[in-house]
């Protein structure tokens, strides 16, 4: 029984090959069993009667051929070249598979090639059946057709329709179809030559369609009525509209109401065609022409009106149908959504209500037009409307998270983005992988790492989507290179390249600037090198790719490194863009290399890259890092002569930082004047420039007025850099008092610490003696102390925590400095089990042998 089981397995295995070695062995039989084939130049079979010297066995095609074209049938696996090579065997010796004077196994040839033939067979049989005066049968010519048709052969088609009297209602659609496509009017009229007395839907449409585009001696309407009156063109609405159109200029509406009476989706889809073309009157037509009006067909035309931007007729045509009574939720949508066209949010907002008003329920797709417009202009509004649609129980879906996660921007509010993930909380299921990639990319612009960090979490644990698409991959390597988490952008990364999914220039991009802005550009470049190595990723290489490396090297002043790879780049031939020429100018300005700019500029002219405003400010900065303001302002008034540009923020703020530096103040004051009056809004940035210049030039008054001022006539509340430079204006004269109130009112403000704020503080309490002063900050910073003064841990922690060097400084003061060894020790200690903190293991022992010679420990 053991051996009977496996070979029924081993049977039931080779499946396959056995039905291949049967077809092989039928089409063999059919082809060859009658008509052997000679060699070339052989001699015909004598005939009848006739004595011969005995002829040599013909050649046959080896069998391996015949297996390749069974299979070919069977499965169509077989390659190209194989199948090529098959048919050119058999072009060659057809006048001898022809000999026998009969068409059975011409036919028997085409049944097999005529699918996957090339196009030379088809002409290669009609030359042997000319040559050898053999009349095609109805078979072989439908076959040779088929062929024909398959590689757009008008011609022979052409001629083999002209040829056969008897074509088939299938061949005869093909060849209409051909003349349409290749708009072959000689060919078109062959086929309407033999049309049957009830042609079918196929042949009528694509002649119809022709006759609208081509000048076959008479236009679609009156081919309509000399051939296809009566067919049904209900599922051609292209073919519809052609006869329609026709039929509405020559003043002929019984053809349509004809086109009408058919299955009221036709009819609506036969409205709607005509909104292409702009043509709202002859839509207004064909509605008027239908017998009963239904909302499918108020909401057809109505729509016709929306897309020709007729908002009267929408609104004319809303009423209509309200008063007729077949006024549905789609009626309200739509004219919702042409008056969102004309920017008419209010008007949009009074449907909405009407819809209600009318006992209709609104749905998804009605608020998320209302949401998307109204995001644009009034986050506030939308939040209302998302209230309003939730209250109507609707459940957000995709379009609407995407809509508010693309509100979410770098100046977004705090509030506003949590409100945001809320809504995605909400919509529960509906992630995918567009919104996956929505929301990190909305986490990113609105600098939430929190949200981001558990997003990612989720995504890497069994509740993660199943990804299978490189944009999504691309946003995920980002998301993890935003975190300073090259553990997870490395692990997503290679799991695309285990999944076999082919990376695009975008995901490259992410991958490589997320490995070099986290300090580590030579492994960026080293990725660049990879991809140019495989003939698969190289043409994904670009220079914006590059242009992540370039930056990263320059940040971290790898100027040389910046110099080769700029050359490697020229070596390559890659397209610069502006982008590109920034980046090097920026490295230019970092390295006080403002020498190389000029040929920088030069190639830029050979290129004609046009600097923009970003080459300009770049310029201004290097030079005023050199500490030529001389030459900045140069720069700011060949800006203010162009057309085609002005300074930005960026612009002002830099010269402002140049003049802070200097203490130039009333040259400061000048560029912030200038800079109003050119209607450029300051931001919490120049605010805190104009501070630092006001520190700077020995004007602390200046610094506060100059900080409330701005603030007040611009709207916005001073941000927690703000804050620092004012404490920082406070503890430079030995104000501890002072910027303890400043720090308190930032805390109140809602503006959380960073390490500087410490840095600034402790400093100034250690410098001033003040021990416990700087012990509670040191504590209150780093967690240890619940509370400072009326402030919780939660609010006085920095992110990130306090930088090492900050804490250990302060012990330092403290030890050396106050000369408390002991409350250095104590703090050292508490301290060590504060997570993340890098603490110095031997300044221990100097305060411990400090103290003991000092006799200031029991």
């Amino acid at each position: 029984m053991q051996v009977i089981q496996v070979a029924y397995d081993f049977v039931a295995g080779m499946q396959t090959e056995i039905l291949v070695f049967l077809i092989a062995v039928g089409f063999h039989n059919l082809i060859f069993g009658k008509h052997r084939i000679a060699g070339a130049g052989s001699p015909r079979k004598p005939a009848k009667g006739a004595s011969s010297p005995k002829a040599a066995k013909p050649a046959r095609i080896p069998n391996q051929a015949h297996t390749s074209f069974a299979r070919s049938v069977a499965a169509g696996t077989t390659p190209e070249s194989d199948l090529q090579a098959f048919q050119t065997e058999i072009i060659k010796q057809l006048p001898t598979i022809a000999a026998g004077q009969e068409v059975e196994a011409l036919e028997v040839l085409m049944a097999g090639l005529a699918r996957s033939g090339g196009a030379e067979l088809p002409r290669a049989v009609r030359e042997v059946l000319h040559a050898e005066g053999l009349q095609s049968s109805v078979r072989l010519t439908e076959q040779l057709m088929r062929c024909c048709l398959r590689h757009r052969l008008s011609a022979d088609v052409l001629e083999l329709l002209s040829s056969t009297k008897v074509v088939s209602p299938e061949a005869l659609a093909g060849a209409a179809l051909l003349a349409e496509r290749s708009g072959d009017v000689a060919l078109a009229k062959e086929v309407m030559a033999k049309l049957p007395p009830t042609p079918t839907p196929e042949v009528a449409g694509p002649l119809l369609r022709l006759a609208q585009s081509k000048d076959l001696g008479f236009n679609a309407l009156a081919l309509y009525d000399r051939h296809f009156d009566g067919v049904d063109l209900s599922q051609d609405v292209q073919a519809q509209h052609a006869v329609a159109a026709a039929a509405l200029q020559a003043g002929r509406g019984d053809v349509v109401a004809k086109l009408v009476a058919c299955p009221e989706a036709g009819v609506s889809a036969l409205v709607r065609s005509f909104a292409a073309e702009g043509d709202f009157e002859a839509a207004r037509n064909v509605f008027k022409a239908c017998p009963t009006k239904t909302s499918s067909l108020y909401n057809a035309l109505l729509s016709v009106a929306v897309d020709c931007r007729d908002l009267a007729a929408a609104v004319e045509l809303k009423g209509e149908a309200v008063v007729a009574g077949l006024a549905d939720v789609v009626t309200y949508n739509t004219i919702i959504k042409a008056h969102l066209q004309t920017g008419a949010l209010g008007r949009a907002r009074e449907v909405l209500r009407e819809l209600r008003a009318a006992g209709l329920e609104p749905n998804c797709v009605t608020f998320n037009e209302l949401i998307d417009a109204t995001a644009k202009k009034s986050l506030r509004d939308m939040w209302e409307l998302i209230n309003d649609m939730q209250s109507c129980g609707l459940k957000p879906n995709q379009v609407t998270c995407s809509i508010v996660l693309k509100s979410i921007q770098t100046c977004s509010r705090p509030e506003d983005v949590e409100k945001a993930m809320a809504v995605v909380e909400q919509a529960g299921d509906a992630m995918d992988e567009v919104l996956l990639s929505s929301l990190c990319e909305a986490c990113i612009r609105g600098r939430r790492s929190d949200v981001l960090a558990r997003v990612l979490q989720q995504q890497r644990s069994s509740r993660g989507i199943a990804v299978k698409g490189a944009h999504t991959y691309g946003s995920l390597i980002r998301a993890h290179g935003s975190l300073g988490d090259l553990e997870g952008a490395w692990e997503a990364w290679k799991e695309m390249k285990t999944r076999r999914i082919a990376p695009t220039c975008i995901t490259l991009g992410c991958m490589v600037e997320a490995v070099a802005n986290n300090g580590n550009p030579e492994a960026g470049y080293r990725l660049i090198r990879e991809a140019l190595a495989e003939a698969s990723t190289r043409p994904l290489v670009n220079a914006v790719i590059y242009c992540s490396v370039l930056k990263a090297f320059s940040h971290n002043k790898c100027f040389d490194r910046v110099w080769k790879i700029h050359e490697e780049m020229r070596e390559l031939k890659l397209q610069y863009s502006i982008v590109t020429y920034n980046a090097l100018i920026d490295a230019c300005a970092r390295s006080c290399e403002m020498k190389r700019i000029t040929p920088l500029l030069e190639e830029m002219a050979n290129e004609k890259i046009e600097p923009n405003v970003i080459t300009y400010s770049t310029v201004l900065k290097g030079y005023c890092q050199e500490n030529r303001l001389d030459r900045a302002f140069e720069v700011l008034a060949d800006m203010k002569k162009s057309k085609d540009f002005s300074p930005d923020e960026v612009t002002y703020n830099t010269l402002l930082d140049g003049c802070a530096r200097f203490g130039m103040f009333d040259r400061g004051m000048d560029v912030f004047k200038d800079m109003e009056e050119a209607g450029v809004k300051p931001s919490n940035f120049t605010v805190s420039v104009l501070v630092k210049l006001a520190n700077r030039s020995k004007r602390p008054a200046e610094a506060f007025e100059l900080a409330e001022q701005v603030a007040r006539k611009y709207n916005f509340r001073p941000n927690m850099h703000v804050y620092n430079n004012l404490m920082n204006c406070c503890t430079a004269r030995g104000q501890q008092a002072r910027a303890l109130e400043v720090f308190e009112q930032m805390l109140d403000e809602r503006n959380r610490p960073d390490s500087r704020t410490y840095k600034i503080l402790l400093q100034c309490c250690v410098q001033n003696g003040e021990k416990e002063q700087a012990a509670g900050l040191l504590r209150a910073a780093t967690g240890l102390a619940p509370r400072y003064g009326r402030f919780s841990a939660s609010v006085l922690q920095p992110k990130g925590g306090v930088a090492s060097d900050v804490v250990m400084d302060t012990l330092e003061g403290l030890a050396n400095s106050c000369k408390d060894e002991a409350l250095a020790l104590e703090l050292y200690r508490e301290l060590r089990a504060v997570p993340g903190l890098s603490l110095d293991p031997k300044s221990p022992m100097r305060w411990a042998s400090g103290g003991m010679r000092g006799g200031r420990f029991d």
